[in-house]
C-alpha cells in the first residue's frame, strides 16, 4: 500500500493562527438577522388575498338578485291583476246591457227556477190581463170622457175603439183585448167648461221583472271589483348598505422640546382597504329634503412602523453597566404610548463612544372597533326613477375596542442588539377617549325599482376633526374615500 507522503503544513499553520480570533455568535443572532430581513411575499393565491373584495362583490350580487326577483314578481302580479280587472269589467258591461241573456247564461244558484218563473209569468201575461190591468179597465169604463172626442162633437159619427194606454212593456199591452165602449154610457161634456186632461197611470211592472233585477244584482255581486284602500306613503325609509373604503392618514407636526423625551409617529406601511356596514333610517320632510341617521360598524387593523433614532448617551445605563434603556413617546391613531427599549452591546469587551448612533425599526399593530352614528341632511334632485342624492352632516364615533401591540423590533446598528423576551421593552398605552366627532359628505344617485324599493350608490368622503390625547397632544387623523352602495325600503 502506497504511503501518503503529502503533508500540508501551511493549512495547519493558518488554522492555528486564527484560533484566537474565533468568537461564538450570540444566541439571538439568527433571530435578529431574521427580523431584519424583509418580509417574504405571500404565496397565497390572488383571490384569497383579495377576500374582502370578494365578500363585498358577493353581497352586491346577492342584493341585485333579490331586487331583480322582487321586480319580476311585482310585474307578473300587476299583469295578472290587470287581466282580471278587464274580465270583470267585460262581465259587468254584458250583465248591464243584456240582463235576460246574463240571467239565462249565468251559473248563479237558482237561475233555472227564475227562468221557469219568468217564462210562466210571460205566458200568463199573453193569455189574460193581470188584476191591476182589469181594475184600470173598469175605471176607464165607468169614468166619463174628459176630453172632447169625435162622437161628442158629432153624434152621427161612427163609434170607434179607443186604443189601450201604452204600458211599460209593449208585449203585454199588445195582447190586452180591445174594449168596446158603450155609447149609452157616453155623456157629452160641455164645451164651455172643459176639465184638464189626466194622464192614466202606467201599468205596474210584470211580476217577472223583479226576478230579472235580482238576477242582475246577483251577477253584479259575483263580478264586483275589489278596491284596495289607498294608503299614503309615511315618508320613512330603512336602508342596508356597505361602504368599501381606503384610508389616507394625516400627519401631525411635532415640535421637539428640549429636556423632554423624543416623540415619534407611526405611519401606515400601505393604504389599507376595509369596509363599513350600515343600517340607516330616514324621514322625508318635503319633496326635496329629508334627514337620516342609523348605525355603522367599522373594524380596522392598522399595521404601522416607526424608526426611533438616538445617541448612545441618551440611553440610561442599567445596573449591570452594559444594558441601556431608551425612552420615547409614540403617537398612533387611537392614542399615545410611552415606550422603553433595552439594548446591549454585541461585544461587551469593546467599548462604544457616547455619540454612537442608535437606530431601530419597530412595527406595531393597532386594532380598533368603532360604532358610528351619523346625523345627515339629505337633498334629492330630480323626478322619476333616477334621482341625484347629496348628503352632508356629522358622525359620532364610539370606540368599542382599542388595542396596541408591538409585533416586531430590529436594531439597525450591528454593534448593538435588543434584549429579547419580556425584558426587551415596556409600553404604557393611553387611549384618546371613547368618543370623537367626524364629518361626512357624499354625492350620488338612486334608482327606484318599485314604489317601495330603491338602489343607490354614493361616492363618499369622511374624516375626523382634530383630536388630542390625555396630555393635550395632537394625534394623527384619517381621511376616508369610499363607495357607499345598498338598498332602501320605503314605507
Amino acid at each position: 500500500m502506497e504511503k501518503d507522503t503529502h503533508d500540508d503544513h501551511l493549512d495547519q499553520y493558518v488554522r492555528k493562527s486564527f484560533e484566537q480570533y474565533e468568537e461564538n455568535p450570540a444566541p439571538d443572532m439568527w433571530t435578529r438577522i431574521q427580523s431584519a430581513l424583509p418580509t417574504a411575499p405571500s404565496h397565497r393565491p390572488t383571490w384569497l388575498r383579495n377576500r374582502h373584495w370578494l365578500v363585498m362583490a358577493g353581497v352586491v350580487l346577492l342584493l341585485a338578485a333579490l331586487v331583480g326577483e322582487h321586480y319580476y314578481y311585482e310585474r307578473l302580479i300587476r299583469n295578472i291583476q290587470n287581466q282580471h280587472l278587464k274580465e270583470q269589467a267585460t262581465a259587468i258591461e254584458n250583465a248591464t246591457k243584456n240582463p235576460d241573456t246574463a240571467t239565462e247564461t249565468s251559473s248563479l244558484p237558482g237561475s233555472s227556477e227564475m227562468r221557469a218563473s219568468a217564462k210562466q209569468h210571460r205566458g200568463k201575461a199573453t193569455n189574460e190581463p193581470s188584476t191591476t190591468q182589469r181594475e184600470n179597465m173598469r175605471r176607464r169604463e165607468k169614468r166619463p170622457s174628459q176630453t172632447p172626442n169625435a162622437h161628442s162633437m158629432n153624434p152621427d159619427a161612427p163609434i170607434t175603439k179607443e186604443p189601450a194606454p201604452t204600458s211599460l212593456f209593449s208585449e203585454t199591452s199588445k195582447n190586452v183585448e180591445q174594449i168596446t165602449l158603450n155609447t149609452s154610457q157616453i155623456t157629452p161634456l160641455s164645451p164651455l167648461a172643459p176639465e184638464p186632461v189626466k194622464v192614466p197611470a202606467l201599468d205596474p211592472l210584470p211580476a217577472a221583472m223583479p226576478m230579472l233585477e235580482v238576477a242582475a244584482h246577483r251577477a253584479r255581486a259575483e263580478v264586483s271589483i275589489p278596491i284596495k284602500p289607498f294608503r299614503a306613503p309615511s315618508g320613512w325609509h330603512l336602508g342596508l348598505h356597505v361602504m368599501p373604503y381606503t384610508i389616507l392618514e394625516q400627519d401631525v407636526e411635532i415640535s421637539p422640546v428640549p429636556g423632554t423625551r423624543p416623540v415619534f409617529i407611526s405611519r401606515q406601511e400601505s393604504a389599507d382597504f376595509a369596509a363599513d356596514w350600515w343600517l340607516s333610517i330616514g324621514k322625508k320632510i318635503n319633496s326635496r329634503w329629508s334627514v337620516e341617521t342609523g348605525l355603522g360598524f367599522r373594524s380596522m387593523t392598522r399595521k404601522a412602523t416607526h424608526t426611533p433614532r438616538f445617541r448612545l448617551s441618551q440611553g440610561n445605563l442599567g445596573p449591570s453597566g452594559q444594558v441601556r434603556q431608551f425612552n420615547y413617546d409614540l403617537r398612533v391613531y387611537g392614542g399615545s404610548a410611552n415606550v422603553t427599549l433595552r439594548m446591549e452591546p454585541v461585544n461587551p469587551s469593546a467599548p462604544l463612544p457616547d455619540n454612537e448612533r442608535v437606530a431601530l425599526r419597530v412595527t406595531t399593530t393597532e386594532t380598533l372597533q368603532i360604532l358610528r352614528v351619523p346625523a345627515l341632511a339629505v337633498c334629492r334632485i330630480g323626478q322619476g326613477r333616477w334621482q341625484a342624492v347629496a348628503k352632508a352632516g356629522l358622525v359620532g364615533n364610539f370606540i368599542l375596542k382599542n388595542q396596541l401591540d408591538v409585533t416586531a423590533r430590529a436594531s439597525q446598528n450591528v454593534r448593538l442588539r435588543l434584549l429579547q423576551g419580556n425584558n426587551g421593552y415596556n409600553m404604557q398605552y393611553q387611549t384618546a377617549g371613547s368618543f370623537f366627532l367626524g364629518y361626512w359628505a357624499s354625492l350620488g344617485s338612486e334608482f327606484r325599482l318599485a314604489r317601495h324599493l330603491g338602489l343607490f350608490a354614493d361616492p363618499a368622503l369622511s374624516g375626523d376633526f382634530s383630536r388630542k390625547d390625555a396630555a393635550d397632544r395632537s394625534l394623527p387623523g384619517q381621511i376616508i374615500f369610499g363607495l357607499n352602495t345598498g338598498a332602501r325600503f320605503y314605507f
